[in-house]
């Protein structure tokens, strides 16, 4: 994307909104005050042209398919074109997108930025002079149908779980964004309490802001490391592209208004994050948002604990331990959502063994819970994971991923890899029975399986 210096030179005025609370619904009329910067009179560009300026904006709603604001677009040459096509069909706003303009009634869901200088985003302009700084604008309300947050524990299926929404077409979803906040807290020894104040803070603040479409408002570490995880979160391209030509640090912060953007777009807008312990913190966040819907990826502790082995060796060491503290904490979880909010309409529960068995019934029918429709592209890329569709090499070789030929045979692959002893005596810990007791169709201990 390029701008002539006419264009990069408008990138010095500012916009600043007034009066147009982030969340509210339905249509939006906003009232803006424009902050003209003291080098924008010392440019070249027409005073004309000045007068009808407001600003730079987000511009990738402009390229959704079938745009219903999109009231006429031509190919110009210059802004002064542009203004004065927009004119003749009477349009309130003329939108120069590149050396596209658009012709609109409404700035949709574009949000303030000071990228065009860089070659991200679209100048704004009113077809009527501004004979003040201060302008109406009008938004349109969000678009997204379904917004969901997958839980789970480490190695508990969420990443198998997470591809149900993150394959959505056009969707904005994000891998693991509790990460970013580390393991390690000043102070606190318990790696339990460690997990648990992470997991409020992350549940209490960074998730409400991302689900409310709130990018702007994200702690500047976070947006500077993520979205990283490459092919794994969706939506960001935009972002990742801008953030890399503004420069890191900076870029973070000046294109994060097209996550902003991404979000009121999206029809799914996800994330998946694991390491939520502490059930409580669940059950609030789950109570409050809830317009957002709480997936907990559910597996087998023996099969999770194997699993884990496999990729970190302080899971080789005590195992006995690391077992028995899986059950207490996934019947921690279940309580929450098989007890306390059983009938609540935005808890769902999944498994990984349903999943791995048939993950196109148990994706059906999650779905269905969420009154949404499963679309064939989701439905491919899942069969894709199962090994009934074509597997990419470099998706196959990723250690901490879940394509897998034949997912079934993880189910049980537990039972040649853990000591069966120690297994034996988990099973019958206090915690395990309770478990085992709420799933006895899911769970069964060691010595009542067949070999």
């Amino acid at each position: 994307m390029s701008y002539g210096r006419t264009e990069k030179d408008m990138n010095v005025y500012r916009t600043r909104y007034r009066g147009c609370p982030g969340d509210k619904r339905g249509r939006r009329s906003c009232l803006v005050h424009l902050h003209k910067s003291g080098s924008a009179v010392k440019t070249n560009v027409s005073p004309l042209i000045i007068d009808h300026f407001i600003g730079c904006f987000t511009n990738q709603a402009w390229d959704l398919p079938d745009n219903r604001l999109i009231l006429a677009k031509y190919s110009v040459n210059t802004t002064q074109d542009c203004i004065t096509s927009c004119q003749t069909i009477g349009s309130l706003y003329s939108i120069l997108n590149v050396k596209n303009c658009i012709c609109s009634n409404s700035l949709g869901w574009s949000r303030p930025i000071d990228t065009c200088v860089y070659g991200f985003g679209a100048l704004v302009f009113s077809t009527s002079v501004l004979k003040s700084d201060g302008v109406t604008l009008k938004f349109e309300e969000r678009l997204t149908q379904r917004q969901v947050a997958v839980v789970a524990h480490y190695r508990g299926g969420s990443t198998f779980a997470s591809l149900m929404f993150s394959n959505y077409p056009n969707s904005l979803y994000v891998f693991e964004p509790a990460s970013v906040f580390g393991a390690v807290w000043v102070g606190v020894n318990n790696s339990l309490a460690r997990e648990t104040e992470r997991s409020r803070i992350f549940l209490e603040r960074i998730y409400p802001l991302w689900f409310k479409c709130h990018a702007q408002d994200l702690p500047g570490i976070w947006l500077t490391k993520y979205p990283g995880w490459g092919n794994h979160n969706s939506g960001f391209s935009v972002f990742n592209s801008c953030k890399k030509a503004v420069g890191s640090l900076t870029g973070a912060y000046k294109c994060s208004a097209f996550i902003e953007e991404k979000c009121l777009i999206s029809p799914v807008v996800a994330a998946k994050t694991t390491r939520m312990v502490h059930s409580q913190n669940v059950k609030r966040f789950a109570q409050i948002e809830t317009d957002i819907h709480v997936l907990h990826a559910f597996r087998d502790p023996r099969a999770q604990l194997s699993s884990r082995a496999q990729l970190e060796l302080v899971y080789r060491k005590n195992q006995l331990s690391h077992l028995t503290t899986s059950c207490w904490e996934l019947n921690e979880l279940s309580t929450v959502f098989n007890d306390d909010l059983k009938d609540a309409p935005n808890t769902h529960v999944v498994h990984y063994e349903d999943l791995a068995r048939d993950v196109i019934s148990s994706a059906k029918q999650i779905y269905r819970e969420m009154n949404f429709t499963l679309p064939g592209e989701v439905i491919r890329t899942l069969q894709e994971s199962t090994g009934k569709g074509k597997v990419k090499k470099a998706e196959k070789k990723y250690a901490y991923g879940t394509i897998k030929n034949d997912p079934t045979s993880l189910i049980d692959s537990w039972k040649k890899k853990l000591n069966h002893s120690m297994v034996n005596i988990a099973d019958n810990s206090t915690e395990c029975r309770k478990l085992f007791a709420k799933y006895p169709d899911k769970f069964k201990p060691l010595r009542d399986m067949s070999s």
